[in-house]
């Protein structure tokens, strides 16, 4: 079985190799389970198929450490929405930080009596 904590400091190639590696393992475990072998070889391929998931996850997360390294300065709107970090929904729609206080944004008063630019007019 392989321990994730040890794959992450791995290379791409190196990575990709043992991903190869379980693969072809994978598939002569499949070919054994058709011809009846031993129910030993039967049973790690269960376990085969983590190893394998488990290689694909560390790729996947290294891959996208890498990818934020490289956007680390552009702005965020010009990050791919997947690699943006998750708010919450509230934070995602809010406005910027800079027009926070500019009074254009802010509805014109508090008091409710000027509903005209709300209302439609039917002239």
């Amino acid at each position: 079985m392989v321990k994730a904590r040890e794959i992450r400091a791995e290379t791409r190639e190196q990575l990709m190799s043992r991903l190869a590696e379980l693969r072809k393992e994978l598939a002569s475990l499949r070919v054994a389970q058709l011809t009846n072998g031993a129910p030993s070889r039967i049973a790690k391929i269960g376990s085969t198929r983590k190893d394998i998931a488990r290689v694909l996850t560390v790729f996947h997360s290294n891959e996208r450490i890498q990818a934020k390294q490289l956007l680390a300065d552009k702005p965020m709107n010009q990050w791919p929405k997947d690699l943006r970090p998750k708010l919450t929904r509230a934070k995602r729609r809010a406005l910027p930080k800079a027009l926070v206080s500019d009074r254009r944004c802010m509805q014109h008063t508090t008091d409710g009596s000027d509903y005209s630019m709300f209302t439609p007019s039917f002239d």
